[in-house]
């Protein structure tokens, strides 16, 4: 590809799959519950009423009774603080809240062309945008509500700064200025998602690194301890006190900065991070498999996922060996987010791992790259057209399944078939909204979806020990419909007298909770 055509290249790919992405925008959205939570931030920020927002989730939170747990009273107010003017401008519109997702992903497509073009041939950078720009699982999860995707362009946006400032020692704008970026750009990561302290830990790891690499080499002084300590003062006083400040300039625009989020935001429990106790060697193991072969699902809607994902471990084993040099910032990331969700008593998906893959990627062309030149002679080009051949299947495959979608997406005018906004669900909640008292309280499935879209308090209970807690039952009929009282347990209630049929559809059953025999404790929780 002539230099001329790159970039103009690359703008195409991106905008075309912005158009594809939109495409794939619904009006609805999945049972996940958890973008109920942020739209409701969104709202209260909105409204002027985070506290209001605190009070009522943790009545959900504290109330419900379930194995699993149903989240933190509040995540972190980024994503709802950039979803707030959307849900000011158009409300409960779910296709208007789901377009700042499709702005940060076009602005993280637009981050790793400039990433992968400077480190790879044109070739070679317009195949791996072409993995991102039209992979079927990053764009679906352009219709989550979640803050994946903001999350995914700060962290990649974040940790390539740390690489040119701290590895590379090429300023981005002015040392000054940097440090100042670096720092809030620390504070937007962690606004968001509270992970994002693992870059913080990435800059710190990547600055004691590479000042070790660069201490002076003093041929005659020898290498013991004390020599090493004098070697490091030595460093010290040659670059300065003010060099110094710059570099924990971006730690204390940091702490400055998040100190002014907590100051703002309620934020005694917004987005607490999951209890990280020691596991079973049985569990942890089942975790390291399980994150282990995550990355092939990147690979879903191609031909064999799995078997893809098996040809590129070998290369992107080289292409880390080749770039630790250059990129240890970047596996030291990699490393600590690994090793956190290996602790967490949960496993997460693929979206956990979204801010890793470019690099898989990167790391894995790297690697072919160097395989073909060593083979050398013929062999180098039979492995290029080869790897070629790979990659351009697996693309049409991604554009095959993207395409599809989008399409069967806007032949049924964005319309969802299950979830929250489906009819059957929509006249349900409107059923709840005008035939129960305004402080009523509903056992649900999803109760955070259920005060979103009722304004009624809702609980989640997985048995009928405490079902007094509640005035009405609703029971989701479908297989979707997990952690719920059990339907046996449901069944003999009624006969039994103990709950009231109110309404019903295809997909749900309402029923009144009638006298259990506690109903002041059900009284004494409203209060």
């Amino acid at each position: 590809m002539e230099s001329e055509l790159k970039w103009p290249t690359f703008a195409i790919v991106v905008f075309l799959s912005g158009i594809l992405g939109y495409a794939t925008l619904t009006r609805g959205h999945d049972w996940g519950d958890d973008f109920a939570s942020y739209i409701m931030q969104a709202q209260s920020i909105a409204e002027g009423s985070p506290a209001k927002f605190i009070e009522e989730n943790r009545f959900t939170i504290e109330r419900s009774v379930n194995e699993e747990g149903i989240g933190p009273v509040a995540y972190p107010w980024g994503t709802p603080l950039l979803l707030a003017p959307v849900y000011k401008r158009f409300g409960l519109n779910l296709l208007a809240l789901k377009v700042p997702n499709l702005l940060f992903y076009f602005l993280f497509l637009a981050l790793i062309a400039v990433f992968f073009s400077k480190r790879h041939p044109p070739v070679d950078a317009l195949l791996m945008m072409f993995l991102f720009a039209f992979n079927p699982r990053m764009l679906l999860s352009l219709d989550d509500v979640l803050s994946d995707l903001p999350f995914l362009f700060f962290s990649t946006t974040t940790l390539l700064l740390i690489g040119r400032v701290f590895i590379a020692r090429r300023p981005f704008i002015s040392p000054l200025a940097d440090s100042l970026l670096l720092g809030t750009l620390f504070a937007a990561t962690c606004f968001i998602r509270l992970t994002g302290v693992l870059l913080v830990l990435t800059a710190a790891g990547a600055q004691v690194l590479s000042g070790l690499q660069r201490l002076p080499v003093n041929e005659t002084a020898g290498s013991g301890i004390s020599n090493r300590i004098r070697s490091v003062v030595s460093s010290l006083r040659i670059r300065g006190i003010k060099n110094l400040s710059i570099d924990v300039l971006s730690y204390v625009a940091f702490i400055g900065l998040t100190g002014i989020w907590f100051h703002i935001f309620p934020h005694q429990e917004a987005g607490q991070v999951p209890d990280l106790a020691p596991m079973s060697p049985l569990k942890f193991y089942w975790h390291l498999h399980y994150y282990l072969d995550l990355p092939a699902d990147f690979f879903d809607g191609s031909f064999h996922p799995n078997v893809i994902y098996g040809i590129t471990l070998p290369f992107l084993l080289v292409g880390v060996v080749k770039r630790a040099r250059d990129d240890y910032h970047i596996l030291v990331y990699a490393c600590l987010t690994v090793l956190f969700y290996l602790f967490l008593p949960f496993t997460g998906g693929l979206r956990y791992v979204f801010p890793l893959l470019p690099f898989y990627i990167h790391f894995v062309f790297v690697g072919l790259r160097w395989y073909c030149q060593a083979l050398g002679g013929r062999w180098t080009r039979i492995i290029q057209n080869l790897s070629g051949c790979l990659w351009a299947v697996v693309i049409f495959y991604f554009l095959h399944f993207t395409v599809s979608h989008a399409l069967d997406n806007i032949r049924a005018q964005r319309k969802v078939s299950s979830g929250p906004f489906a009819e059957t669900s929509q006249a349900m909640f409107s059923f709840v909204r005008g035939k129960t008292s305004e402080d009523s309280v509903i056992v649900f499935f999803k109760p955070r979806a259920m005060r979103m879209l009722t304004h009624r308090r809702s609980i989640r209970l997985e048995s009928s020990t405490y079902l007094s807690r509640g005035d009405y039952l609703c029971v989701y009929l479908q297989d979707g419909g997990y952690v719920q009282i059990p339907d046996r347990e449901v069944q003999e209630l009624a006969r039994a007298g103990k709950l009231k049929p109110v309404y019903a559809n295809s997909d749900f059953r309402l029923y009144q909770i009638l006298d259990l025999g506690s109903k002041s404790v059900a009284s004494e929780l409203r209060g």
